[in-house]
């Protein structure tokens, strides 16, 4: 095993060395649970933030949310379960089960939900306390803010 343990840290390295974490990104080696290479990984998968319109947006593109459809309170289907990047639902449900491990306020309340529910749903719900962890959302940059209204202005006319 002490093998495999040198050769990951030696890729480890060659990585950081390699790829460094963008300043919109620093704040992920904050959240319990996401180290270096996480965020690194969560990083690339992402891309441009700026191409998601809101936080649900980029939720959804994570495969963090359910894909059902209900209408009128009935259920009308649950399309699109393939849609979004898979790599980037793995790495935040890794996040979220290295953050149970680490994060005794994240353990209490993966704990405090686990009785009754499915595995991937207690996961789940380990994967959302990692996210209220994160610092509230800055203001976007100006040129975004600037973009965002010129486009508002060119829909209204």
């Amino acid at each position: 095993m002490n093998s495999a343990d040198a050769q990951i840290e030696i890729l480890e390295r060659a990585v950081q060395d390699r790829v460094k974490l963008c300043p919109q990104f620093r704040f992920l080696k904050t959240v319990p649970g996401i180290g270096p290479i996480l965020a690194l990984t969560i990083m690339l998968e992402t891309g441009e933030i700026e191409r998601f319109a809101s936080g649900g947006n980029y939720a959804s593109y994570c495969r963090c949310v359910g894909s059902k459809k209900i209408n009128n309170g009935k259920r009308k289907g649950s399309d699109n379960t393939k849609n979004g990047n898979k790599y980037l639902a793995w790495a935040f449900v890794e996040a979220a089960n290295f953050a149970i491990r680490l994060s005794a306020r994240i353990k209490s309340f993966y704990q405090e939900r686990i009785t009754g529910t499915s595995l991937g749903s207690t996961i789940g719900i380990a994967g959302s306390g990692v996210t209220r962890l994160r610092p509230a959302k800055a203001s976007p940059p100006l040129s975004v803010a600037r973009e965002r209204r010129s486009r508002a202005g060119l829909q209204q006319t």
